[in-house]
């Protein structure tokens, strides 16, 4: 849900980013970002959530947007290790895809990113996607495999179907236009491996 300060309801769990010296007894947490009080970057929009980060060499990188299932704002943040960082932006919702000799295009702009994200200190890569256009994919309760999931499927109808439904949204909704992207912390130009399915 987007809130904007300094009114934020909350209807439905909220998220973080934090970490801890694992160096040093007893070492507090700390808090990078949050969906409580952080505002994204360049808005007035405080994060409606934040994805699991990856660390190195001092430094998080991490994905964060107003709404998850439909951001209008966000993208891909770096910050020290610290508590309450100034966030760097390294690539945001709206921004343009590169094309296929690396310039920006003039038409297709992100707007979705993968939780997934892979960083060395240096370059972050991660997945994008842009377009509207969608598959749907009909998932079939297993009649073997993993018995939570069985057990759920064999619930009543409903319920079962509502509770699968959910848990995979992301998995039947496949995006056709998406990528790798991987840019270099210090360069502002993206590189683009594309993937079409």
């Amino acid at each position: 849900q987007t809130c904007a300060l300094p009114i934020c309801p909350v209807s439905t769990g909220r998220t973080g980013i934090y970490f801890r010296d694992a160096a040093t007894d007893d070492a507090p947490v700390q808090r990078i970002a949050d969906s409580v009080s952080t505002l994204v970057p360049g808005t007035q929009v405080v994060f409606g959530s934040t994805a699991p980060p990856s660390s190195a060499k001092g430094q998080v990188v991490f994905a964060g947007f107003d709404d998850e299932e439909n951001p209008t704002v966000g993208g891909i943040y770096l910050a020290p290790l610290a508590a309450d960082p100034e966030l760097e932006t390294l690539v945001r919702i709206g921004e343009a895809v590169p094309d296929d000799t690396g310039a920006a295009s003039p038409v297709d702009t992100f707007n979705r990113f993968g939780e997934a994200l892979a960083f060395d200190g240096r370059f972050v890569s991660f997945w994008g996607a842009w377009g509207s256009e969608t598959r749907t994919f009909t998932l079939e309760c297993p009649e073997d495999g993993n018995a939570d999931v069985v057990a759920a499927c064999s619930m009543s109808p409903g319920m079962a179907a509502k509770r699968v439904r959910s848990h995979f949204s992301h998995a039947q909704r496949s995006v056709r236009n998406s990528g790798i992207q991987k840019p270099g912390i210090e360069q502002s130009r993206l590189q683009i491996g594309r993937a079409h399915v």
